[in-house]
């Protein structure tokens, strides 16, 4: 072998260790100057049969080390080059849901694309088909394994609601999300597979009314979940930290307190979600603050929500949520939270929601987590 087919093989779409095994036969004398030669390879030529052996086995390390680099370095890179090879020959866009291109059939006949197929109903197919993808290596992946609930009342999330609450209306605001940082697994955006680590944020904030947008409450959340799924069983281990502050004129109406009063959790979190079918889930967590004031040790949550996973289109979906979060500071009492309404999800998350709530029990803003509260309302949110 010679230069112009070094040339060739550089300017060809080959992975580095198929690069590393065309290197073995390789020539020193065309290939190499002796000049810029490391030392061990230039040590050992014209040394006969074992110096070749000697010099094949230092390639044989190379080529590991790049197979190495194909699954770590450039996973991710990986996977999108094989997106792209599926889509290549209908000119399609390797990075949509499969349901922007309707049935399977439109997909190129060349290829078998693994992912999620919209015509087919089946939970076990959903997510068998998706489990076939391969894994790689993605920094600040598209999708969540475990996403949000929907009526949790301390989900990361942006949103504003109105909601009268004991014959009185009041306007509860938010704005956060949660986002990917690294992920192991597949490139499925709607089911995704593996190990992934998040952060997730939100302030949560409880207004006098929308005319004067005075804040009386503001409860703040951050976290950080590690999340991995297989199939259709989700499960997500979470430490965050939550602190709710009333301002200082809603302070003075409910009496001074000290600063150690104020509603402070540290808390790690294991959470497990079922989805029984493509839009249907279930799922209950357990929470336990190894630091925390006023907060009490335990909380528990649980409920079940159906809602759009594909990408909806313009006319969007039905959604329905419940969410019970029962907490140890109130004896095991807490809020009951029921959403009903309308939903678009776009892409890789991005869902937009538009519904009636109904609220029962313990308010869901920890500056006055010991008041009762009866909220009937609607809300504007959007989750990730």
């Amino acid at each position: 072998m010679n230069k112009n087919r070094i040339a060739d093989t550089l300017g060809s779409e080959i992975s580095l260790s198929e690069l590393g095994l065309q290197l073995l036969q390789v020539d020193r004398p065309s290939f190499v100057d002796a000049a810029f030669e490391p030392p061990l390879l230039r040590n050992t030529i014209d040394l006969g049969a074992p110096a070749i052996a000697n010099r094949h086995s230092i390639m044989l390390v190379t080529v590991l080390l790049f197979s190495i680099a194909d699954f770590g370095g450039s996973g991710a890179g990986d996977c999108q080059g094989q997106d792209q090879a599926l889509y290549s020959a209908g000119g399609l866009d390797p990075y949509a849901f499969p349901s922007e291109y309707g049935p399977s059939s439109t997909i190129p006949s060349t290829a078998t694309y693994t992912a999620t197929d919209p015509t087919v109903k089946s939970a076990s197919h959903t997510f068998s088909s998706a489990s076939s993808q391969r894994w790689c290596v993605d920094l600040l992946p598209e999708g969540l394994i475990y996403r949000p609930y929907l009526a949790g009342p301390k989900e990361p999330r942006t949103g504003i609601q109105f909601a009268n609450v004991d014959d009185d209306w009041q306007f509860d605001s938010s704005i956060g999300g949660q986002w990917g940082l690294l992920r192991i697994g597949n490139q499925d955006p709607a089911f995704p597979l593996g190990w992934q680590l998040d952060i997730e944020g939100a302030a949560q904030f409880r207004h006098d009314s929308f005319a004067s947008q005075d804040i009386l409450t503001t409860d703040i959340r951050f976290g950080l979940p590690l999340t991995y799924s297989r199939n259709n069983h989700k499960t997500k281990l979470s430490v965050y930290f939550l602190r709710s502050d009333p301002s200082r004129e809603f302070w003075d109406t409910i009496g001074a307190i000290s600063d150690d009063e104020f509603f402070e959790r540290k808390a790690i979190v294991l959470g497990h979600s079922i989805y029984l079918s493509e839009k249907f889930r279930i799922y209950g967590e357990g929470g336990y603050a190894f630091s925390s004031q006023v907060s009490d040790k335990w909380e528990f949550q649980f409920g079940a929500e159906c809602a759009p996973v594909l990408q909806t289109g313009i006319l969007g979906a039905p959604f329905l949520a419940a969410n019970a979060l029962l907490r140890e500071e109130v004896d095991f009492g807490g809020i009951f939270t029921l959403q009903a309404g309308w939903a678009w999800r776009k892409r890789a998350g991005r869902l937009m929601r538009i519904g009636l709530q109904y609220a029962n029990g313990k308010s869901n803003h920890f500056a006055i987590q010991d008041w009762h509260e009866q909220q009937v309302g609607f809300g504007i949110w959007f989750d990730p």
